[in-house]
């Protein structure tokens, strides 16, 4: 007889699950021990401080940063180690990184071993030791953030236990989720353990009109279009030793969707447990979400193996990014805010660009109107600082929670569409989000340009990429310059930051022509500038790989394989390259205001 076991299954009568936020594992302190049970060293809570050193004293390139470090047992010898992870830094003045490392520097012959880990790049990746097997020596655990709008993250787990490394958890990995589903006649989705083809069965009634619309339904209540439900990734990995016995399980969270990605039906929590081969599932709970007292849901699963997979690439997060939270602190023109999404806690400066508007509604709220405790979603720039918690500059910020319906959500346009009904298509910078405003919603969309600034409502996005949506109500937010010259006195400032300028970097005016020195401006844009000197070329590539090549004394400027003319080329000066003021506005499609000002 099969050994059976119940899935444990939580109702959440509301029309949403407050995900669960884990306690960040490598605070814990958590003993390590070595292959005779002795402690011999603790996790990142009592770490032992390393120097900083170069990449290339652990044999990697010279382009690469050191990250994180650890010193800890993980070769079973008994002598604490040194853990590096490192990875190649794009660029160098972003928290991101990509083609990650984790390099370990034998304490008994400090032999190096490198372990490259397969297609990973984000956003703060940190280490935690800990003995994920049971054999009582500690395993390199290593966590990423995407930095996408999901807020999953990548997990690898290595084992050094060995003539070579070991991965015992990676990118095929980072999705257990084993439940499938689609929706069924009556109102119902049925929800399958795809090991063991035992059920749960979610009413879905109260959402009937949705489903009716969108003819997955008649009103019968039968099924008209078969419709698969949907998994994400893990929004996180908490390593957690749940029965103490020394060896770490994970924790994990994933959504399950139906008809779209905002239609959340339920989340699944899953404690895995490595048998030495795979990991195992030890229990899974499942939260429903939106069910009305008529609705039920049942479910009985055996125990199970589970070979997890998932194929996800390692691109960098998008240029602008967002944390969701509330604000903890406000110190003169700053906010901390703790939550979750890029960063969980950041500390973001506000300035005159900052644009501050209700989520409800979208009227402007002046700074000093802020209070601790407000419900904030915050949008910026990836280029933070490296301290603890990062501090960055805001974009916008969407302050309150409506009493109905959504709140709205920050976009900067990349591209306009006009259709003939008179409505446009927008799509934003960071390309995942397709809006249609149509003149009964906004009036005046011949308004909206590139590099307009809005916040828009909408109801419904579809699972596409990028995802589509109709816009409920749409603001306009005020243009702004993101590139401003004063001529007069020599300032340049992006994005309300004023830059360093060196006695090189010049300023020249000839006639209605203002040529300005590239290299300082595309840096502070979060630009690597790379100089050929053999072609007499430049190339301008960002965390997105959108590149930009130019050539010293060529009107012709290449964007994304496509060639733009403009009336003057670069030039050398004092061998630094400017350029036109309308490169950044026609090639890299940004805001320039120029004045004779002397400030």
């Amino acid at each position: 007889m099969k050994k059976i076991k119940v899935l444990t299954v939580a109702i959440v009568l509301s029309s949403f699950i407050t995900p669960m936020i884990p306690v960040n594992a490598s605070v814990i302190p958590k003993p390590v021990y070595n292959s005779n049970g002795q402690v011999v060293g603790a996790t990142k809570a009592l770490p032992t401080p390393l120097p900083a050193i170069p990449a290339t004293e652990i044999n990697l390139p010279a382009d690469y940063n050191i990250l994180d470090t650890l010193e800890v047992d993980v070769t079973g010898d008994g002598i604490a180690d040194k853990i590096y992870l490192a990875g190649h830094k794009i660029p160098s003045n972003l928290p991101a990184a990509k083609d990650l490392s984790v390099t370990v520097k034998s304490g008994a012959d400090e032999s190096l071993t490198t372990y490259w880990l397969d297609k990973v790049g984000g956003y703060q990746p940190h280490l935690f030791a800990g003995d994920f097997t049971g054999d009582k020596i500690a395993d390199v655990y290593v966590e990423t953030a995407s930095g996408g709008s999901g807020g999953w993250s990548y997990h690898n787990i290595v084992s050094f236990n060995g003539s070579e490394p070991k991965e015992l958890f990676g990118i095929k990995d980072n999705n257990a989720n084993n439940i499938t589903g689609k929706f069924v006649d009556g109102w119902k989705v049925a929800l399958t353990n795809t090991t063991d083809e035992t059920t749960l069965t979610v009413g879905v009634s109260e959402r009937r009109e949705d489903y009716l619309r969108l003819g997955i339904y008649d009103k019968e209540g039968k099924v008209q279009k078969e419709t698969q439900i949907m998994s994400a990734p893990f929004i996180k990995l908490e390593p957690i030793d749940i029965d103490n016995d020394g060896v770490y399980e994970l924790k994990g969270m994933q959504s399950l969707s139906g008809a779209y990605r905002a239609d959340r039906l339920a989340e699944v929590e899953t404690i895995l447990k490595y048998t030495g081969i795979n990991w195992q599932s030890q229990s899974t709970l499942i939260m429903a979400s939106s069910m009305t007292s008529g609705d039920s849901i049942n479910a009985l699963a055996e125990e199970s193996v589970t070979n997890v997979a998932n194929q996800m690439d390692g691109n960098i997060a998008n240029n602008i990014i967002s944390s969701k939270g509330e604000i903890k602190e406000i110190n003169s023109k700053r906010i901390r805010i703790v939550g979750e999404g890029s960063y969980k806690d950041i500390v973001l400066n506000s300035n005159d660009t900052t644009n501050i508007v209700s989520a409800e509604n979208g009227t402007p709220i002046e700074f000093q109107d802020l209070k601790p405790g407000d419900a904030v979603t915050a949008y910026y720039g990836p280029m933070v600082t490296k301290s603890m918690p990062p501090q960055g500059n805001a974009i916008a910020l969407i302050v309150g929670t409506p009493a109905k319906g959504s709140a709205g959500m920050y976009m900067k346009v990349a591209n306009v569409k006009e259709n003939q009904d008179g409505s446009v298509q927008v799509l934003c910078t960071n390309g995942d989000r397709l809006v249609t405003i149509s003149p009964d919603v906004f009036e005046q969309t011949t308004a909206i340009k590139e590099g307009s600034e809005l916040v828009v409502w909408y109801d419904v996005m579809t699972m596409s990429m990028p995802g589509q949506a109709k816009a409920t109500k749409v603001v306009l937010l005020p243009a702004r310059a993101d590139i401003k010259v004063h001529v007069g006195a020599g300032v340049i400032s992006v994005n309300g930051r004023e830059l360093a300028l060196d006695k090189d970097d010049s300023i020249i005016t000839r006639g209605n022509i203002v040529m300005l020195p590239l290299r300082v401006i595309a840096e502070s844009l979060g630009y690597d500038v790379i100089w050929d000197g053999g072609q007499n070329a430049v190339e301008l590539r960002n965390a997105m790989n959108s590149t930009a090549t130019m050539r010293i004394g060529s009107k012709n400027y290449e964007k994304s394989k496509s060639t733009i003319q403009l009336d003057y080329a670069p030039e050398l000066v004092n061998e630094k390259t400017l350029v036109p003021a309308e490169f950044f506005t026609n090639v890299l499609q940004l805001k320039v205001e120029i004045s004779n000002s002397h400030v």
